[in-house]
């Protein structure tokens, strides 16, 4: 963020030679990059790094013997990519059984912990091993994601994964295990080992 400053006196001469700070500048939701430049001429400028999504926000200066602040005009803040470092998947339970809903939610953040929406995740992005996808991803607008899945496959130490387009490695959810459900007569079977015995085999 460019932040330029225009200070003239009461005839609208340039006024330099001023040292602007964080104490008579102030940018909402970002950081200063260095220090004020002053170009000599009345103006002054200085580059800020945007670092908090926001909305409405506006810059002011207010020097020692000013009444009140100047404000810029508004401005807005968004969310940046969403980086792995500060991103979750996490699953509702630890333990399943086949048959089971599994609810997972994801909480994606930027690299400087604001909230990433507006994303939209699938099966090319979060697997759920041994489980199938019941509902679309909703997306709760604030950083948040969750759909639900089906628990299918018996097995342990199972961990379900994110992973975006631009991240270089997958975040994982903490390991959940799914158990084998009740047996069922349409795939329960019951065997001998021939078809004809002699009186007295066994």
């Amino acid at each position: 963020i460019t932040v330029s400053a225009s200070l003239k006196d009461a005839d609208k001469n340039a006024v330099s030679g001023l040292r602007l700070n964080a104490e008579v500048v102030t940018v909402p939701n970002a950081t200063l990059s260095g220090s004020w430049t002053d170009n000599k001429d009345g103006t002054y400028s200085a580059t800020y790094t945007a670092t908090k999504a926001g909305s409405a926000l506006k810059a002011s200066l207010k020097l020692a013997d000013w009444a009140k602040a100047s404000e810029s005009a508004a401005y807005s803040i968004g969310a940046g990519k969403a980086a792995q470092a500060n991103s979750t998947l996490t699953t509702d339970k630890a333990a399943y059984t086949a048959g089971d809903s599994i609810t997972v939610s994801a909480s994606l953040k930027d690299a400087d912990k604001n909230a990433v929406s507006g994303l939209k995740l699938n099966a090319e992005v979060v697997t759920v091993p041994n489980a199938l996808q019941g509902s679309v991803w909703k997306d709760n607008g604030d950083g948040t994601y969750v759909a639900t899945y089906t628990a299918t496959k018996a097995g342990s130490a199972l961990k379900a994964t994110l992973k975006l387009a631009d991240w270089a490695k997958a975040s994982e959810s903490a390991a959940y295990s799914i158990g084998a459900g009740k047996a069922v007569q349409a795939n329960s079977t019951l065997t001998t080992d021939k078809a004809a015995y002699t009186a007295g085999d066994s």
